[in-house]
């Protein structure tokens, strides 16, 4: 491909994928990033000429973005100025980023992850309790793992003499058919997280059970690949034990829990989603004052500040709580 000024930015942006974002990226990242530049950025920019794009021209297309979430469009918008900060920056290109004078709209909407309360919380093990899904539905519970981390945790990565888990893939696919187990979403996601006792016990139940399904008939075994790829193979084969293995030892992967939570939803009468659990770890946490940096840590953030601002939100008890200091300290004075 000879590249010009001149040239189609959708023709600019395949090139650009194919040599800069495809090769520094997660697989999921990259469906994501083809399924925005499909589905919503090419529509409306990509037949324009990179010397065409203006900030004018892209801030309209942003504003018109409007009815999505706020994170969506910040999402599209730093693709935008990615792609042509290389334009810029690497290949000469462009003299300057338009998308430098671009910005999201204040009346963007934030999108806000909910957890669940407590009554939710017993449904939803209630109804899981005797179900493939309820395996990773309560270690993520326990945990506050993402559903990558859940499905690609092995049984290797469990230390019961230290009561630790060592949190270091996740699983991915760019197809939804064939599955890898890949780097963490950040170097932060790599991390130790101590066992409490709810979660020794659930895991080593979880062992006990497992090893038994291993001796039937017809149980599923796999390898990893030295790419990362999961292939099923014989026992003989095998090297390695999937923690959320199924009771016939298929593995999960998280398309599939994310259509079993929707399930789950339909049954329990409210909304469910997988990562809601992430969300309510970390917000029982919070209510029952564990510290904001130990916090972070068993989420494998970057920062403090990404877990205040992205899943910490103020709750019904945060509220009671500030009002029975507020009656404590303060002198009545009706």
């Amino acid at each position: 491909m000879i590249l010009s000024n001149d040239m189609y930015y959708q023709d600019y942006l395949k090139f650009w994928m194919d040599n800069y974002s495809v090769p520094n990226n997660r697989d999921t990242t990259t469906k994501s990033y083809q399924y925005t530049i499909t589905k919503r950025i090419n529509p409306a920019l990509g037949s324009h000429k990179l010397n065409e794009l203006s900030a004018a021209n892209i801030q309209a297309f942003i504003n018109s973005l409007l009815p999505l979430k706020k994170w969506t469009i910040i999402a599209t918008l730093k693709i935008i100025r990615h792609s042509l900060n290389i334009a810029t920056d690497t290949l000469d290109l462009l003299v300057e980023n338009p998308c430098d004078k671009v910005f999201v709209p204040k009346t963007a909407e934030s999108s806000r992850v909910t957890g669940l309360c407590d009554e939710e919380v017993l449904k939803v093990l209630k109804d899981t309790e005797k179900r493939a899904c309820g395996v990773p539905i309560r270690l993520a519970y326990l945990t506050g793992m993402r559903a990558g981390e859940v499905c690609a945790l092995t049984w290797d990565r469990v230390d019961f003499e230290k009561r630790t888990l060592y949190i270091e893939h996740g699983l991915t696919s760019l197809d939804k058919t064939n599955w890898r187990i890949s780097p963490p979403k950040t170097k932060t996601s790599i991390r130790e997280l101590p066992m409490h006792e709810g979660l020794y016990q659930f895991l080593k139940n979880l062992k006990r059970q497992q090893e038994k399904a291993e001796k039937k008939k017809g149980y599923r075994f796999y390898r990893i690949c030295d790419d990362g790829y999961i292939v099923a193979c014989s026992q003989k084969e095998s090297n390695v034990r999937f923690v959320c293995a199924k009771p016939d030892g298929f593995f999960t992967h998280p398309v599939c829990l994310a259509t079993n939570c929707a399930r789950v939803a339909k049954r329990v009468g409210f909304r469910f989603t997988f990562h809601m659990l992430r969300h309510t770890y970390a917000t029982q946490l919070l209510e029952n004052k564990a510290s904001i940096v130990d916090i972070s840590n068993r989420l494998g953030h970057a920062s403090t500040e990404t877990t205040l601002n992205i899943y910490l939100h103020r709750t019904t008890k945060m509220a009671e709580a500030t009002n029975s200091i507020l009656d404590e300290k303060f002198i009545k004075i009706s």
